[in-house]
């Protein structure tokens, strides 16, 4: 049974390992995106406001 609990205990920590800096990373991926889909955003009202200027 210890071998058992010993295992379980490695690979929950083995998960952490990996999910806690994804999750830090995930947040940047997410900040990133938003900052250039802001950037288009605001590019392609400046694009339609000249189209309709004309």
């Amino acid at each position: 049974m210890a071998s058992g609990i010993s295992i379980a205990l490695v690979t929950t920590w083995l998960g952490l390992m990996v999910a806690i800096p994804m999750t830090f990373m995930s947040a940047i991926v997410s900040n990133f995106s938003k900052g250039i889909l802001e950037t288009i955003e605001e590019q392609a009202i400046g694009m339609a406001a000249e189209r309709s200027e004309k």
